[in-house]
């Protein structure tokens, strides 16, 4: 079933706008509950967090997260890309090379093209033409020029202005592009939703239809709500948790049914179990493993940072993975641009610390308490903890 949804690659040159354009886009189909996730092909670790934190957050982060494509990065998006559970929009690098055109791009049903000229336009046709992918939009970006919609058919042209990073764009073509994209995107919502909760092995929980019972505004939970969605579930009990959902928040669920099973949706994988990690012998960190970490010590507590050692992590080495063995005498803060199946294992692997915590960029400079053994900090509560600290 995966192969029938549609991938569409936002392609175009260098600096043309195209992540501000699939962070608008991304935004208002979820505004419109058109199921949907974002792939980002290029490993340069951008994705939402950068266009929501702090500007200065967000150029450090990147410094820290600078990566190139290599032949494995390219071979684990293709299969990202091959398994999808959802349909995709695809954020791809400006300069792809002919190897991940026909890995990547191939695996793919439509294409935006996004440039500032035509001479920028008419190289990405031709790397369409070659992919086999149905070109449904044709965009100049500018800077200074206003929005302009040149035609709707047989495909949408138009200019976009102000694809500019901390902010969404609107104007008569991006409104038109929405409409599009919601009509290729929206294969049967409740079609899709009840093909995978037929496949859950426990009692699932549909955490965007959670939010719309809490009447959660947009659907963007705030640490507060915390304390309100655990006292709503039954703890101890079996779970199978599926929906767009935020690392705290998964976490603290996944922490309040222990030690039943709990199974997550990945939207690459489908349903994951969580696995379980041994603990490394050693405080010194192996730069050639997987996954690589670093403990951090504040004033009150210990960070964790956490980061994939190649963009993406194959579920499956997951047996494979150590996490380093800690102080059990101070709180924890957990962080790191990894999948929810890995943070929500290592909140598992630490939680008999006093408390533990989950950093979200957006919140930055806090984490949210997501399991505590402590009085003094109770679960949702925010903990200092910024991102930029030495």
């Amino acid at each position: 079933m995966s192969n029938s949804y549609p991938a569409v690659v936002i392609g175009g040159p260098p600096h043309s706008g195209k992540s501000v354009l699939v962070y608008t886009l991304t935004q208002r189909l979820r505004e419109l509950e058109v199921d949907h996730y974002v792939i980002r092909a290029c490993p340069d670790g951008e994705g939402d967090f950068t266009h929501e934190m702090p500007p200065i957050t967000m150029r450090m982060l990147k410094d820290r997260n600078k990566r190139t494509f290599t032949k494995s990065f390219v071979e684990r998006v293709r299969a990202m890309l091959h398994q999808r559970h959802l349909p995709l929009l695809v954020d791809v690098g400006g300069r792809p090379t002919s190897e991940q055109q026909e890995r990547l791009f191939t695996q793919c049903t439509h294409a935006i093209l996004l440039a500032a000229d035509e001479e920028g336009l008419q190289q990405w046709r031709t790397i369409a033409a070659e992919c086999g992918l149905t070109v449904i939009a044709e965009l100049h970006s500018s800077l200074t020029d206003p929005h302009e919609l040149y035609a709707e058919e047989p495909i949408l042209r138009g200019r976009i202005h102000g694809l500019e990073r901390q902010a969404l764009v609107g104007g008569p073509v991006v409104d038109r592009l929405v409409q599009l994209l919601q009509s290729l995107l929206s294969q049967s919502k409740e079609d899709l939703r009840h093909f995978h909760l037929s496949q859950a092995k426990e009692c699932t929980l549909d955490v965007e239809r959670l939010a719309r019972h809490f009447q959660i505004p947009n659907g963007r939970w705030q640490p507060s709500d915390v304390p309100r969605v655990l006292e709503y579930l039954s703890a101890g009990e079996p779970l199978s948790v599926y929906g767009r959902n935020v690392n705290w928040l998964c976490a603290a669920i996944v922490l309040h049914c222990l030690p039943a099973p709990v199974e997550l949706f990945d939207v690459r994988l489908g349903w994951v179990a969580l696995p379980v990690f041994d603990q490394k012998p050693q405080q010194e960190n192996n730069e050639a493993e997987l996954v690589t970490w670093r403990v951090e010590q504040r004033a009150d507590h210990l960070r964790l940072e956490i980061a994939i050692a190649d963009y993406y992590l194959d579920y499956d080495d997951a047996p494979l993975l150590r996490l380093p063995q800690i102080d059990p005498s101070q709180g924890l803060v957990l962080s790191g641009q990894i999948p929810h199946w890995l943070l929500v294992a290592t909140a598992i692997h630490y939680r008999q610390r006093p408390w533990v915590a989950v950093f979200q960029s957006q919140l930055d400079p806090h984490a949210v308490v997501v399991s505590t053994q402590s009085d003094d900090v109770s679960i949702g509560s925010l903990i200092y903890s910024s991102a930029g600290a030495s």
